[in-house]
Parts: structure tokens; C-alpha cells; sequence
């Protein structure tokens, strides 16, 4: 029943295909209809999703190949991002709509913060919350995974990350972080100790308490903290070459050039990356029925197979492809929502 459930999941639930494996399987007929499975899926409680994925993420990531490390150490990266819900009053009343849309025509919406391994890609840990609110940021959300990290570990962040108080607190706990710098924080490369062209290191003060914060962590924030900074110049083909500044904690030098910092780690062989994501879904989906029957003595040389055929799905080297920031689907020649929903349905009545 299990390897059924699974084989009928991994589908996407297509009922004639679940159907006729049961049938080939010498299994009774299963029903055409879905609601049961539609039910029990929205019983499925928030946590234990977010549970099932930290756990799948950190297996995969322990796996991780040394040679897939960064200079043999394990970078993390946090990002953020913003969802949209259907418009149900269970959604608006946990996750607000805009506060520029007016009440009842604008969509539910959460903010996530995700924790993923560089190496392998997965998600380490993930948080949901809402839109805007107090404690409610990225920031907030990195703070609270902040005590999964582990001593030695790096943490790469986008430049809205790099903030004082989060770096301390890494610092704290023997992780050192990379991320480009804030907009708001000036640059001047004429001051601090100097490591190369455009490549210095030197102390940030203090900033003031921010809310949220004890007293007593508060306390235990040095006054100043050694920061390096330097600037870097990216260069894509086809594309218009930029430059930014990074700040990192990494200050040896000689140890982390600034044209290593933040890159793959050394690619031996094939890393996770270098392979086809949607080939390697198909290869275990049409492995996956084949493994929950073949008789156990068999089930080693079957997955070195399945493990051969999903390596061999590599991915080109495409230096110039480009994506466009783009929409290819015309929008649809309907009226925007001015009124909530059911105004609108009582309107719409009166009119037929």
C-alpha cells in the first residue's frame, strides 16, 4: 500500500495510471474519485511539512561529498521570499493581504525564510510568517535558525542580510558569514588595514539595541567587529559586467582570496549541481515501481544502476544563456477587483 501511495504521488495522482497499475498489480480497482486523497491531504499539518523537509535536506546534505565543499568547508545560504494564498477568510485572518490593497480584494500573503546547503541544494530549515508585523522579517526568521548552525560553517546572505547585530551573533558561535554590502553602509577603502587594491579590513562600532534583543545579548555584542571588505567586478557574457562590494569575516587573505570567496566549492567529477534536476526526478519515478518489487538481493546492483543513469543526465556548459525578465502570458482582458468578492457576486446578480 505504501509503494502504491508513493507510485500514485510521484504521478501527480493520475487515476487512470494509478488504476491500471493496480489492476496489473492483481489489486482490486481503486476509486475515480479524489476527495478522499484532497481531504487528507489538507489535514496535513504545517509543521509536519516543514518537518519532513528539514529532515530529507539535512540527510542529503550529510552525504555531501568532501570535494563538494568550499575550501573543505560547509556554506549555507538563507534567502527570503514572498508567497500569495487563495483568498479564503482562514488565509486572511493568519496571513494579512497588503496594506496597499484595498480590504477584501488582494491576495493572503506569507513571507519564507529558507536555510539551504550550497552543496547539494536542499533546505536545512525553513520559516513561515506573515507578510509584515513585528518580528516578521528575514532578519527575524535568520535569527531564529541562527542555533542550527554549526562552529566552522559559513553562511552566505543577500546584501538586505548583512546587518551587524546577525553577524555578531554568528560570530558568536564560530560561524563566519559572506554577503554583499548593505546599501546603506559606505565604503572607503582608503581606511582600515590593507590587503590588495580595493581590498582592506576594518572595524564596524557597535550599532544601538535593536527591539527584540535582551539586555544581556545585548551585553555580550563586542563594540567593534573586524569586518573585510572588498570589491569585486562580475563579468557575463553577453550581459553588462558589474561591480559590488562584499563584507565577510574571512580575513586571512591568503587563505580566502577574494576570487574564491563565495564560489563553488572544487568540482571533482559531477557535483549535485552539475546534474539535470528534472531527468534525475524521471529516472526515480521510473525506477521507483521496479524497486518496491524487485526481491531484496537484487535491490543493490538495481540502485548502482538507477545512481549510473541519473549521473549520465549531465548538464551543458551554457556560458550564454540568458533569461529574459519577462512575461510570455498575455494577461486577460478582465476588469481588476475594486470590491470584495461577495459585493461582487451580489452585483453580477442583479445584472442577469
Amino acid at each position: 500500500k505504501m509503494a502504491a501511495f508513493h507510485f500514485a504521488h510521484l504521478a501527480g495522482f493520475d487515476r487512470p495510471l494509478t488504476l491500471a497499475w493496480r489492476l496489473a498489480q492483481g489489486m482490486s480497482p481503486c476509486s475515480p474519485d479524489t476527495g478522499a486523497y484532497a481531504r487528507a491531504r489538507q489535514r496535513l499539518p504545517e509543521a509536519l511539512l516543514a518537518m519532513l523537509t528539514r529532515h530529507t535536506g539535512r540527510e542529503a546534505d550529510r552525504g555531501a561529498l568532501g570535494e563538494w565543499r568550499w575550501l573543505g568547508r560547509v556554506v549555507k545560504v538563507f534567502d527570503g521570499s514572498t508567497v500569495s494564498m487563495p483568498d479564503t477568510p482562514e488565509n486572511q485572518e493568519a496571513f494579512p493581504q497588503s496594506r496597499r490593497q484595498a480590504p477584501g480584494v488582494g491576495f493572503p500573503l506569507a513571507r519564507l525564510g529558507v536555510l539551504f546547503s550550497l552543496a547539494v541544494g536542499t533546505v536545512l530549515e525553513l520559516g513561515i510568517r506573515r507578510w509584515a508585523g513585528k518580528f516578521q522579517s528575514e532578519l527575524a526568521m535568520l535569527r531564529d535558525m541562527i542555533p542550527s548552525l554549526q562552529k566552522g560553517e559559513v553562511l552566505l546572505t543577500d546584501r538586505y542580510l548583512c546587518s551587524h547585530m546577525e553577524i555578531a551573533l554568528l560570530q558568536q558561535r564560530g560561524v563566519d558569514f559572506v554577503g554583499q554590502m548593505h546599501a546603506r553602509r559606505k565604503v572607503d577603502f582608503r581606511r582600515g588595514r590593507r590587503l590588495g587594491p580595493c581590498d582592506h579590513v576594518v572595524e564596524w562600532s557597535k550599532p544601538p539595541k535593536p527591539d527584540g534583543m535582551s539586555a544581556e545579548d545585548y551585553a555580550a555584542i563586542p563594540q567593534t567587529l573586524a569586518f573585510r571588505e572588498f570589491r569585486c567586478r562580475i563579468v557575463r557574457r553577453g550581459d553588462r559586467a558589474r561591480t559590488i562590494v562584499v563584507a565577510t569575516t574571512l580575513l586571512d587573505a591568503q587563505r580566502y582570496p577574494r576570487d574564491q570567496i563565495a564560489q563553488a566549492a572544487a568540482r571533482h567529477g559531477k557535483d549535485p549541481r552539475q546534474i539535470s534536476f528534472t531527468r534525475a526526478m524521471r529516472t526515480l519515478e521510473a525506477f521507483r515501481p521496479v524497486i518496491a518489487h524487485v526481491p531484496r538481493e537484487q535491490l543493490a546492483a538495481l540502485y548502482e544502476h538507477m545512481l549510473t543513469a541519473i549521473a549520465s543526465h549531465a548538464i551543458g556548459h551554457r556560458p550564454d544563456r540568458l533569461e529574459p525578465r519577462q512575461r510570455q502570458r498575455r494577461p486577460k482582458p478582465y476588469q481588476l477587483m475594486t470590491k470584495p468578492r461577495n459585493q461582487a457576486r451580489k452585483q453580477e446578480a442583479k445584472t442577469r
